[in-house]
């Protein structure tokens, strides 16, 4: 049986998943005795309603060691929550600010797993083309096709925001709402957007130079065959797929400002050696030493600053003030990654100009952690968003 890229990625992360939990020892082992009522056990927790937050609720218990447990739901085995059936909410849509039911796992978030996904799958697209086609058809027109590909999403969101039936009412109070926090973050910029604003740049220098440049940087410059610089990628972005969420485990033990310094000051010190070597003797088993060395700093830091770059700002305006944090960020150094490499090597003449962009844009990102203040991150935290949402 051929196995889907998608499948294959959700089995690894399941698996990497199951081995954090046994890296901290969770489940806890069952701590409470067993009672027994008139010759029958006794249940020490019975959770009435298996929704999304009675399962959470029951998941939890069982890591702290309660697993004594019964939970109850009117629905028949395999309809429980909201999946299959109707679910009556205030908003037919989460507020943004909300990570799930991660159980404070930053590694068990959506956005642990989807930072590095896109890396996987654009390298493995590669791979494909270049195994199927010739330089020649890749020149002549085979190279629009990763595209196309990236169009199909397009219809097919306009589909599912079209199926969205929002109540009036709540469209003009949510119209309400947003106008008043767009305001109020403009207002109040304050420091956290530029502390914010540098890790994303640290971020995006990565993702835009250090990985999307990788492949075109093999060819161009090192001179090293197209087919094996794309699995050079597609393996550093695996690397990144398996740290990511371990960086993620480790920073709910321990404080995240020391790991992103870590993190930052690894990443930029190891940068110029790392391709100062691949540079003087070029070949693909040096590019991949420097890509997995770099790809763990990277990811490393992406399973930290995610969860601190939300905690940066108050819920009320998180989500208006990251989407102005990550669009500026994102806009200047990563949209302009590729004017700003070209107008580089042209000014120096060398061919570690890409590698002087990511160090200053890593730079900044250091320069924005040292910054922080105990206070800026944990401002608020999710179940508080939780508790507004509910009243």
């Amino acid at each position: 049986m051929t196995m889907t890229p998608g499948a294959a990625g959700l089995g690894a992360l399941e698996a990497r998943l199951k081995q954090d939990l046994a890296w901290l020892e969770l489940p806890a082992k069952s701590w409470v005795p067993r009672r027994v009522v008139d010759g029958e056990g006794v249940f020490d927790v019975v959770i009435v309603g298996a929704g999304m937050a009675g399962l959470v609720a029951s998941a939890m218990l069982k890591r702290l060691g309660v697993d004594n447990q019964l939970v109850l739901d009117r629905a028949c085995a395999g309809e429980e929550g909201p999946w299959v059936t109707f679910a009556r909410m205030r908003t037919l849509r989460s507020p943004k600010e909300l990570t799930g039911p991660a159980m404070g796992m930053p590694a068990l978030t959506f956005r642990a797993f989807y930072e590095a996904q896109p890396n996987v799958l654009g390298a493995v697209l590669g791979a494909a083309l270049t195994l199927t086609f010739t330089q020649e058809q890749l020149a002549a027109g085979a190279w629009r096709i990763p595209f196309f590909v990236g169009l199909v999403i397009v219809p097919i969101l306009l589909y599912m925001r079209a199926s969205v039936i929002e109540p009036e009412a709540s469209r003009r109070s949510m119209a309400t709402v947003h106008k008043e926090d767009f305001i109020a973050a403009l207002k109040n910029p304050g420091r956290n957007f530029l502390i914010g604003m540098g890790m994303v740049v640290a971020s995006a220098v990565s993702f835009y130079v250090t990985f999307g440049y990788t492949v075109t940087y093999a060819k161009e410059v090192l001179k090293l065959p197209l087919m094996q610089s794309f699995l050079v990628q597609m393996i550093a972005a695996i690397v990144m797929v398996i740290v990511v969420p371990i960086a993620g485990a480790i920073s709910d033990r321990y404080p995240r400002k020391p790991l992103l310094l870590v993190s930052l000051i690894g990443y930029f010190v190891s940068l110029y050696p790392l391709y100062s070597w691949v540079i003087s003797e070029p070949s693909i088993a040096k590019l991949l030493v420097a890509q997995v060395v770099i790809g763990c700093f990277s990811a490393f830091f992406l399973g930290v600053y995610c969860t601190t770059l939300v905690e940066l700002f108050p819920i009320r305006v998180r989500s208006t003030a990251l989407a102005i944090v990550n669009n500026v960020a994102v806009l200047v150094f990563g949209g302009f990654a590729q004017f700003f490499v070209t107008w580089l090597i042209a000014l120096t003449g060398s061919p570690l100009a890409p590698i002087f962009y990511v160090m200053i844009g890593v730079g900044l990102g250091l320069i924005a952690v040292i910054a922080m203040r105990p206070e800026d991150a944990g401002r608020e935290q999710v179940a508080d968003g939780i508790v507004e949402q509910a009243l």
